[in-house]
């Protein structure tokens, strides 16, 4: 909730959001970045632009979402459920 009214706080239009993303319609300005920036920071939040941070973001998230489900245990070693989960998430 804090993040997407961040980002609607700044005038984006905000289309989804997901544990560790967040979806909008319009082009970022390098001064909106900042803006956004600063203010999901000051929620104690951070802003990832480059792809290793998203990649280790999305790893993160997986394994939470795998934790806290209990439900599911995968049939095979964690490393490949990741790469099923992330490899899954992109052609999404």
């Amino acid at each position: 909730m804090v993040v997407q009214q961040s980002f609607q706080n700044t005038g984006f239009q905000v289309l989804r959001t997901d544990l560790g993303e967040v979806g909008v319609a319009d082009d970022f300005q390098s001064n909106q970045m900042k803006q956004v920036g600063d203010l999901l920071h000051s929620f104690g939040f951070e802003l990832l632009e480059d792809k290793s941070g998203k990649m280790a973001e999305k790893i993160k998230n997986a394994i939470v979402e795998l934790i806290q489900s209990r439900i599911y245990v995968p049939k095979t070693n964690y490393s490949a459920y990741l790469s099923e989960e992330l490899k899954h998430e992109r052609y999404q």
